[in-house]
C-alpha cells in the first residue's frame, strides 16, 4: 500500500517503523516546535520522504499530497485536525491510531489520564477519520492491562509497540474490503493537561497520589514544594499505614510522607534546577528532616 502518514510525537515512531517495513512510504508530514520532533528524527535516520510543515491544512500541502496520490493517508500522535479536503485525498481511507480504547478517552490525553484516574485497563483503536475527533468508525481495538506503579512515558512505549502491530493487521482488514463498525459504548474525553492539574494535593489519598505522579511522569511531572523551591515528583510507592500531616516528612529513609489517607514513599524526585535523582541521593544532598512539610511553603 501506499501512504502518507502524518505524526510528529513519540507514539507515532513504532507505528512508522512498522510502516515503513511493510509498505511504501510516500511521504511523512510532522510538525516542529524549537528542536526536531520524535518521528522527523526518525525520518532522518530511516531516510524517508519528510515534509516539516505548521500547517498541514493549508493549499500547498494539500496539493503536495493530491499529486502524491496515496492508497492510505495515516494519521498518529500528530497535533493537528485534519480537514475534509485533506483526509477524503486516499483510494480508500484516511485512519487514525489512538492510544485508548475508544469511545473511552477521546482527545488529547488519553495515556495520562487513565493512570491519573485509576483504569485498570486501557489499549490501543483503529479507526477511520472523519470530521469529528476520534469518532470515526472502528477497525480494531487491543486491550492490554495497566501495570500498578506503570508511569505515562512506560505505557506509552509499550501502547506504541502494541499499536504498530495492530496497524498492520487494520491494514489487511481494509485491504481486504472492511470498512469499520460503529463506535458504541460510553464516550469520555481526555483534555490537556493544565498546569494546576500538576500541582500535588497531600490532602489526597496516597494511591490518587500516586496515579497523579504516574500519569504525568517523567513529563510534565507532578510537582509540590520544599523549602520554597520546586520539587517534581517522579516515582513513589504507595503504602497502607496511617499518616499524620498531610505533607509531612515521618520518615528520611526510606524518604516517607504522610498523605490525607495513607503515606507514599518516595523513590524518584527531580529539583528545581537540578536533574532528576534517587530518594537516597536526595537525601544525602538536601538532608530532610522529620518534620519537615512539602507543599507547605513556594510559589506557585
Amino acid at each position: 500500500m501506499k501512504i502518507v502518514f502524518f505524526g510528529t510525537g513519540g507514539f507515532a515512531t513504532y507505528p512508522l517503523v512498522c510502516l515503513s517495513s511493510h509498505h511504501d512510504i510516500l511521504l511523512v508530514v510532522t510538525s516542529r516546535g524549537k528542536v526536531e520532533s520524535p518521528v522527523e528524527l526518525l525520518c532522518k535516520e530511516r531516510y524517508l520522504p519528510l515534509l516539516v510543515t505548521p500547517n498541514p491544512n493549508n493549499k500547498d500541502t494539500i496539493n503536495i499530497i493530491q499529486e502524491k496520490s496515496p492508497d492510505i493517508l495515516i494519521v498518529i500522535d500528530y497535533g493537528y485536525i485534519l480537514k475534509k479536503e485533506l483526509i477524503s485525498i486516499p483510494k480508500q481511507d484516511s485512519l487514525n491510531l489512538h492510544p485508548s480504547l475508544l469511545p473511552k478517552y477521546r482527545g488529547a490525553a488519553p495515556i495520562q489520564r487513565s493512570i491519573m484516574n485509576g483504569e485498570k485497563k486501557t489499549g490501543v483503536t483503529t479507526f477511520i477519520l472523519s470530521e469529528r475527533i476520534d469518532s470515526g468508525d472502528l477497525i480494531l481495538r487491543e486491550s492490554t492491562i495497566i501495570g500498578k506503579n506503570e508511569n505515562y512515558g512506560e505505557l506509552k512505549t509499550r501502547l506504541s509497540r502494541i499499536g504498530g502491530k495492530l496497524l498492520l493487521k487494520s491494514i489487511e482488514l481494509l485491504e481486504q474490503g472492511f470498512r469499520g463498525k460503529l463506535q458504541q459504548g460510553k464516550v469520555t474525553y481526555s483534555s490537556k493537561i493544565k498546569k494546576e492539574e500538576r500541582k500535588i494535593d497531600w490532602n489526597r489519598s496516597a494511591e490518587k497520589i500516586k496515579n497523579l505522579i504516574c500519569g504525568l511522569s517523567p513529563r510534565p511531572g507532578a510537582y509540590t514544594t520544599f523549602r520554597g523551591k520546586r520539587l517534581i515528583v517522579l516515582k513513589v510507592k504507595a503504602k497502607y499505614q496511617k499518616g499524620e500531616k498531610p505533607g509531612e516528612i515521618i520518615k528520611d529513609e526510606p524518604i516517607l510522607i504522610s498523605t490525607g489517607k495513607g503515606i507514599l514513599q518516595i523513590l524518584e524526585l527531580k529539583p528545581e534546577g537540578k536533574g532528576s535523582m534517587s530518594a537516597l541521593s536526595f537525601k544525602l544532598g538536601y538532608r530532610p528532616k522529620p518534620g519537615e512539610v512539602f507543599g507547605e511553603e513556594g510559589r506557585e
